[in-house]
């Protein structure tokens, strides 16, 4: 179950996991329970607004109903899931799911955040209503140079291999 000790200001729904931000907050609730933390953040006036960051799935639907029934804006942000080449990976199954589906309720979104121009130029054929935004992922120019820590990752993540 969902817990906040203070304002949350966002509610980030990331494939499979739901955190709110409000400085340094985090709600963390179980794989699909996306609706019942939203909602609850809702009812309790905490969310603001609620940013999706996933296209294809469930989470998409779970966070766009759930933020519509609260009456609580959302932003999508499809991670280049709504690209060239990914609307071309099983074209056959993505076509009617997206004419269906998944863009009557993009189509109700505040606003689509795009974190690269590449991106935003991508999705202008897919013709969505809501207005487009970018916003880059930062990057740190000495990440390449970083050694990874498998010790503390396997310590952090013991079910990883």
């Amino acid at each position: 179950m969902a817990r906040a000790s203070s304002r949350i200001r966002l509610v980030v729904a990331i494939g499979g996991c739901v955190i709110a931000l409000s400085t340094l907050l985090f709600l963390k609730v179980e794989s699909n329970g996306e609706k019942a933390a939203i909602a609850a953040a809702a009812a309790a006036k905490q969310a603001e607004i609620v940013h999706i960051h996933t296209t294809w799935r469930y989470h998409l639907l779970a966070g766009v109903t759930a933020a519509r029934e609260a009456n609580i804006p959302f932003i999508v942000r499809p991670a280049g899931n709504l690209g060239t080449v990914p609307r071309r990976q099983k074209a056959w199954m993505k076509w009617p799911y997206m004419q269906f589906v998944e863009r009557a309720r993009i189509n109700h979104a505040a606003a689509i955040h795009c974190t690269s121009i590449m991106e935003r130029e991508e999705l202008k054929p897919v013709g969505l209503k809501p207005r487009v935004f970018i916003a880059p992922q930062p990057v740190e120019a000495d990440l390449l140079e970083l050694k990874p820590d498998f010790a503390t990752l396997s310590a952090q993540c013991p079910g990883l291999r």
